[in-house]
């Protein structure tokens, strides 16, 4: 059975080792809800219209019956705190049903604000000093900083990044050309990892276009020196197009600025399907 999961049961929070060996069917996840705050730090999702970001297990039923007892469900609303209901969850390849928790209407009074980008990771990391930022398409350029005057936010380059489960695509359709997101459908995604500040943040979120519906904020888990980083920011397109061409701008900033820290495979093969799939040819 699945279960789509929105709080501390996610990768790298407190609770996650109650999923115990369960399969992650999806890293990015959602339903429609909306997320609150809590007084005893932890979301709650109830009904709503919007789209409250998690991830998708297939779990036990052994494994159920703890989440039931770690959500305080028994099947009584008159004394639970949360209802067990099967949704519908949107994955990058589909929809599936899946059980999920849902404060129950008599503690609707503990919702304090909702939880920004209505993603409780996010929320985690917006006040954080130090951030881990994943870089696949043009913000791996160093020369786009330098032109806005913020390369001495991202000088602190850990390395390439390995991403699985990930296709790279061009899908967000931008005012000249078509720019790239990742897709959860499989494959590999290669690209830069930073460690940035608060400031570098404000500037993602902007370049981005975060708050006017291009990307939205998302994390991930990769590779980086053949370890496992959980809670890596990175960012996804929201309104997913049929791939198109980028320009040869954008096509050139992706090759120059991956050059030299992704491998030269992922690198050439890149170039190979940028020249191929969209007849734009690169020298970088």
């Amino acid at each position: 059975m699945n279960v789509f999961v929105y709080g501390t049961l996610m990768k790298g929070c407190v609770h996650h080792g109650k999923l115990g060996k369960s399969k992650l069917l999806a890293e990015q996840a959602w339903v429609s809800g909306d997320l609150y705050h809590t007084p005893n730090y932890y979301p709650a999702l109830v009904h709503g219209n919007e789209e409250v970001y998690g991830e998708l297990y297939e779990v036990s039923e052994e494994t159920l019956r703890v989440l039931d007892e770690l959500e305080e469900y028994t099947g009584d609303p008159e004394r639970d705190l949360y209802d067990r209901v099967k949704i519908k969850v949107t994955t990058d390849t589909g929809f599936v049903e899946a059980f999920t928790y849902i404060l129950t209407e008599k503690n609707k009074k503990m919702l304090l604000s909702k939880v920004p980008y209505q993603n409780w990771k996010i929320a985690g990391i917006l006040d954080d000093k130090e951030i881990l930022y994943f870089a696949y398409g043009s913000c791996m350029d160093d020369d786009r900083f330098k032109k806005a005057g913020v390369d001495h936010l991202f000088l602190d380059c850990l390395g390439r990044g390995v991403l699985p489960g990930y296709s790279l695509k061009f899908d967000f359709k931008g005012t000249q050309g078509y720019a790239s997101d990742i897709v959860e459908d499989g494959g590999t995604v290669e690209g830069k990892v930073y460690k940035v500040n608060n400031e570098a943040l404000q500037y993602l979120f902007v370049r981005e276009g975060v708050n006017t519906g291009h990307y939205r904020p998302a994390i991930i888990s990769l590779l980086l020196n053949g370890k496992t980083i959980d809670n890596v920011l990175t960012f996804l397109v929201l309104e997913k197009h049929e791939e198109q061409a980028p320009t040869v701008v954008y096509a050139t900033e992706i090759l120059r600025g991956g050059k030299g820290t992704l491998s030269e495979d992922y690198w050439n093969a890149l170039r190979e399907r940028i020249k191929s799939q969209f007849n734009i040819e690169v020298n970088v």
